[in-house]
């Protein structure tokens, strides 16, 4: 089966996803509520009357599953321009703070970093005191991801390093940051 995609302006940016999901099913459900809020972020601008989405449903009769390259759909996404946080899809409620530290982490994925460099960076502190602070607001962070998408992992006299980085996007709008 083809999808054919209407013809668009060079300015529009055109966001094509593909999820192949057995129908009738909680994680159907959950792609369909999954778009629903992407357009929901889509249409939250001044330029809403010049947004539009449409959720394609691809089915195959037959039974058997189309051949699709896996892609692997990440449990932590942030949107850094609009400081909004999905969790497996759902609206993650975090604090100022909680946010720049999470965001921080997940562009320094797999490094450590010591609490005086997140104390600087995230806190804006210019001397690095107060580590209990980034311990408290590590594991609120931790509390809140519940296990799932990546994990802060403690090193032992030096800091936190944020593992697991295939299962995290930042995602940055490149109209804002231009």
């Amino acid at each position: 089966m083809t999808a054919v995609l209407p013809t668009v302006e060079a300015s529009t940016l055109v966001v094509n996803v593909q999820i192949a999901l057995p129908r009738d099913t909680p994680a159907a459900e959950r792609a369909f509520a999954l778009a629903d809020r992407l357009h929901a972020l889509a249409v939250d601008d001044a330029d809403a009357d010049r947004v539009s989405t449409t959720v394609l449903v691809l089915a195959d009769e037959t039974g058997s599953r189309p051949e699709l390259p896996p892609s692997p759909v990440p449990d932590l996404m942030l949107l850094a321009d609009r400081r909004v946080a999905l969790l497996d899809g759902v609206l993650l409620h975090l604090t100022r703070l909680e946010y720049d530290l999470l965001l921080y982490l997940t562009d320094n994925i797999g490094r450590v970093l010591t609490r005086g460099q997140l104390l600087r960076q995230v806190w804006g502190y210019t001397v690095a005191s107060g580590g209990r602070t980034v311990d408290v607001h590590i594991r609120r962070l931790r509390a809140k991801l519940g296990g799932r998408g990546p994990i802060i992992t403690t090193v032992r006299g030096v800091g936190y390093r944020m593992d697991r980085g295939r299962r995290v996007a930042v995602v940055r709008d490149p109209v804002l940051t231009s």
